[in-house]
């Protein structure tokens, strides 16, 4: 009987994988990055938009006035980027105390920034579901080459929407 033993691969079999491989990670790596930076920067949006419905939904459910407000508005190319949560001003002093708020969002991360044009740290729903004042905020990753961002535009009538576009973020 013929048997053959040799069930294998050859050297020069292994290296031409290898080289394959290699040559797919380097075309691959690049893109999955992109896939992570658009991923935070959705993430980014879907957040700061939740807050807003939250503080909406809450205002017209409990007949009340509810605030969004930032964390730490003390830069001022930043000042939503650093975190914000949504409450209830409870003393009238324009801000939410500790034990006032309903949910609170940490700051971003990898370089995502969140800028009001109008340099506006919070925002009030009526009872009704309206905003005391619209804005712009331009939300920005600046880890890309190029400007890579949204406008999020919340409307006095306390309605938000987000367009995609390069933005001036610096």
């Amino acid at each position: 009987m013929d048997m053959k033993t040799n069930r294998g691969f050859t050297l020069i079999e292994l290296m031409i994988t290898l080289v394959v491989a290699a040559i797919l990670l380097t075309v691959a790596i690049p893109s999955f990055f992109s896939v992570i930076q658009n991923n935070r920067l959705t993430t980014a949006t879907n957040a700061f938009i939740t807050a807003m419905t939250l503080a909406r939904s809450e205002a017209v459910k409990r007949g009340a006035d509810v605030m969004v407000d930032t964390i730490d508005s003390s830069d001022g190319s930043n000042e939503w980027g650093r975190g914000f949560r949504v409450g209830i001003d409870g003393d009238g002093d324009g801000a939410i105390a500790a034990g006032e708020a309903l949910q609170t969002w940490p700051a971003f991360e990898g370089g995502i920034t969140l800028d009001s044009d109008g340099d506006i740290a919070s925002f009030t729903y009526d009872a009704n579901g309206v905003v005391d004042s619209g804005d712009t905020l331009d939300l920005c990753d600046s880890q890309r080459s190029g400007e890579t961002g949204r406008e999020i535009t919340i409307a006095n009538t306390g309605r938000v929407s987000v367009t995609d576009r390069s933005l001036n973020c610096s």
